[in-house]
Parts: C-alpha cells; sequence; structure tokens
C-alpha cells in the first residue's frame, strides 16, 4: 500500500526539537526562526554565554527564551543577570523555579489585584 499522502485537514507539524553541541552548531539556517528556546545544558559562564548567544541569533522577533537552573548554577545566573541589563525587554525569574525567561514580546499584563484571575467574581 502506498504511504498516505498529507490532507488539507491534518495540521502540520510545526514544532521540533533540537539537541547537541551549540557551541559546534551552525544556527544560520533557522536565524531569526525560532519562536521559543529552552536552554538548560552547560552550567559554566562559557557554557550558557555560547548557548545564549546562539539563542539569541535564532530567536524569532517574538520569540522567547527559557533558561533552566537560573539560581542555582552561578555561571547561568551570572550571565542571565549581566545580560538582562543589555537587552530590550526585562528578563523575568519564575517565582518558585529555577527558571529565568525573556520574549521580545510583551507577555506579562499587570492588571490591579482586583482584577486578578484566581479571584471570584
Amino acid at each position: 500500500m502506498p504511504a498516505a499522502r498529507p490532507s488539507a485537514t491534518r495540521p502540520r507539524r510545526s514544532a521540533s526539537r533540537s539537541f547537541g553541541a551549540t557551541r559546534r552548531r551552525s544556527t544560520s539556517p533557522f536565524a531569526g526562526a525560532i519562536d521559543l528556546i529552552y536552554i538548560d545544558g552547560g552550567h559554566t559562564y562559557d557554557y550558557v554565554k555560547s548557548d545564549t548567544e546562539n539563542a539569541l541569533e535564532l530567536l524569532s522577533p517574538t520569540g522567547t527564551i527559557v533558561w533552566d537552573d537560573y539560581g542555582s548554577h552561578p555561571g547561568v545566573y551570572e550571565l542571565v543577570t549581566a545580560l538582562a541589563a543589555t537587552l530590550d525587554k526585562p528578563v523575568y525569574h519564575v517565582f518558585g523555579s529555577r527558571m529565568a525567561i525573556y520574549s521580545r514580546q510583551d507577555f506579562v499584563v499587570r492588571r490591579p489585584f482586583a482584577h486578578h484571575a484566581s479571584l471570584p467574581g
């Protein structure tokens, strides 16, 4: 039986994972095209710097970077904290987690406490 052909009604795959040593990988084929990058690799300052430089090159105009182990590994903390002062948008530490997040689009909506989603009515 021949392989099934893609159907116009079936959704196309829009996400993929990429693993590997980013210090040795060319990012140019995907430059400016990635919407979400999760960095959880080497924890030394130099590794985090290399991963972050590659991530910033790959990041789309509305993309987001998440760093794991922020606050639990000095190399991650030092690089992300220093980088935050140079970016166009803030870097947030996700409360109660080891993650820090940066996005090129505004994703935090500040509302008066009375309008908080978890409050009744």
